[in-house]
């Protein structure tokens, strides 16, 4: 197995450097062309003599990622390809690909294909609203049309593939995907859009499996947005509404429910475990000159679920408002935000809670001065519970200076940054208040000569429950360029936690290109650790990497 993987990493070298003398020979074609190739290629690999503490990266792994563009007559086509050793059959899909249409001038002059927007095959990440369909990746297909003021997109594909679980691991079924949006307007303009949407897993793809309570679901969901913009869009008034019918098992047994129509019932076949629900969204804002006004107004139902937002915080509704001015020739910047929000909508849950949140932010930044930027951001959560043990109560604030100042003597260039962070936290009852106390000076002098030096020196100061931890570092490093592209960077780190450990380190980084393969850096550190209190926690750390980076 050992010498496999070593023939396969042999390979991916070859092929690698292969292509990057193949790309390299394709750039070198005549600009009159009608085949054009561009882009850009990144390989990244790293070995280390031991894994991470409470880490899951591997020892030595390695990432390619390449995105080439193919142009062909004036029609741009982008591709991107990602392969990563920490492939595994045991959770979702790294690797990926896709094939995309990108939208240039030229291309709006082409019949047919200047209604294309977006057109994607492979791995997708379509973006349809925050309550709908945001950020999730499907494999299949993903198109976006604008004929003039109208507007079409589909998505189709899977989601998520099956993953048979094991004793420590929860399944996962295969999942599938497909969705559409029409409507009239520009996105980036006033318009009105209609979504639906259909998620469903296939109960067929694992064997059942009863460990984990994992059952297959199915969402349905319907959704509306509209967006005014007004006076060169200095003013805009956004809306989403959404409604969402999601089975937690489409193996439960049917519902039978006169109320609801035959031909509903007979198109999403609602089960015992199936909840609906709603969610929608306002906000607004205006843009002047020096001033920007902004609100927000966002309701989710504690029923509301999408698989196409899987991640979403349901059962809460929140409200902000922020408010931006400058003053003085952009020199001063004053800020300021609130946000109030609480959950227990219906109300379903013993107690509700509620949080507030605001903030100030004040910024200077005036010729021949330190800058100065200060920010004050105060939290609080509590909640109604009839039992007193239960109850919270916390209150947590922020506050941070950031200053620093550039000056020159002759031909020395000197920055300096200083960074104050305090941040407190107050329990109910006290046992776990928290405070913590931050402090960052850093140094930067270049001079006319590729030669930079750099340090920085920080103390951290932790208080919780009573006890004290004070962690002081260090880090001073030197950076050169020699025969104009070769760049090298040594540095020194020094981090001492007062009668707990100490670790220490230095690191070698060296850029330089590599005729036409790429440009190539090199990283390697060397820590080592001692526990004090514990010395069986010693340990000596080595670390490689290489990435090979590459534009045409």
């Amino acid at each position: 197995m050992k010498h496999r993987m070593i023939s396969i990493n042999i390979f991916l070298i070859v092929f690698v450097m292969g292509s990057f003398l193949f790309l390299s020979i394709l750039q070198a074609q005549d600009d009159t062309s009608y085949i054009k190739f561009s882009g850009s290629s990144r390989l990244y690999t790293q070995y280390s003599n031991r894994q991470g503490t409470n880490q899951q990266v591997p020892t030595k792994f390695w990432r390619w990622d390449l995105n080439p563009t193919l142009t062909v007559y004036g029609i741009p086509i982008s591709m991107n390809f990602f392969l990563s050793s920490e492939q595994s059959c045991l959770r979702q899909n790294i690797n990926r690909f896709s094939l995309s249409l990108v939208t240039t001038k030229l291309l709006r002059k082409v019949p047919v294909l200047s209604y294309f927007s977006r057109l994607g095959i492979g791995t997708c990440y379509p973006i349809y609203s925050p309550l709908t369909l945001s950020g999730v990746p499907v494999t299949g297909a993903d198109i976006e049309l604008t004929p003039g003021i109208f507007y079409f997109a589909f998505t189709w594909g899977r989601t998520q593939k099956a993953i048979q679980g094991t004793t420590t691991r929860a399944p996962t079924y295969a999942q599938n995907l497909i969705s559409g949006k029409i409507g009239l307007g520009k996105k980036e303009s006033s318009h009105f859009y209609l979504t639906i949407l259909h998620a469903r897993d296939d109960e067929n793809s694992i064997s059942p499996d009863t460990s984990f309570n994992v059952t297959p679901q199915e969402n349905y969901l319907v959704g509306a947005e509209a967006n005014l913009s007004l006076f060169e869009k200095r003013f805009r008034l956004e809306g989403e509404l959404a409604v969402s019918m999601l089975t937690r098992d489409v193996q439960s047994a049917e519902l039978d429910v006169s109320a609801i129509p035959s031909w509903l019932v007979n198109l999403v076949k609602p089960k015992i475990s199936s909840s609906i629900d709603y969610a929608y969204s306002v906000k607004s804002s205006l843009h002047l000159s020096n001033t920007k006004l902004s609100g927000a107004v966002k309701m989710v139902g504690p029923g509301f679920y999408s698989l196409g937002v899987p991640y979403l915080r349901n059962d809460e509704l929140t409200y902000e408002a922020r408010v931006e001015q400058r003053l003085w020739k952009r020199r001063v910047s004053l800020a300021s935000y609130f946000r109030r929000g609480r959950d227990n909508l219906i109300p379903w849950k013993r107690s509700t809670t509620i949080s507030t949140a605001y903030g100030i932010n004040v910024g200077l930044r005036f010729r021949k001065l330190p800058y100065l930027q200060l920010n004050y951001a105060p939290y609080f959560r509590s909640n109604d519970y009839d039992v007193d043990s239960l109850k919270i109560d916390n209150k947590t604030s922020l506050f941070s200076v950031v200053t620093g100042y550039n000056h020159q003597f002759g031909e020395i260039n000197i920055s300096t940054n200083f960074y104050f962070s305090l941040q407190d936290s107050k329990t109910k009852l006290g046992l776990s208040d928290y405070s913590n106390q931050n402090f960052s000076l850093n140094e930067a002098i270049s001079f006319r000569f590729p030669l930079t030096l750099s340090s920085s020196i920080s103390l951290n100061k932790t208080n919780y429950s009573g006890k004290t931890s004070q962690i002081l570092s260090f880090d001073l490093n030197g950076s050169y360029r020699a025969f104009k592209k070769w760049q090298n960077t040594f540095g020194l780190r020094l981090s001492n936690q007062e009668g707990q450990d100490k670790k220490t380190g230095f690191y070698l980084i060296s850029s330089f290109p590599v005729w036409k393969i790429g440009d190539v850096n090199l990283r390697a550190e060397q820590n080592f650790f001692r526990d004090s209190e514990v010395p069986t926690k010693d340990y000596d750390e080595f670390i490689l990497s290489v990435t090979i980076s590459r534009r045409w």
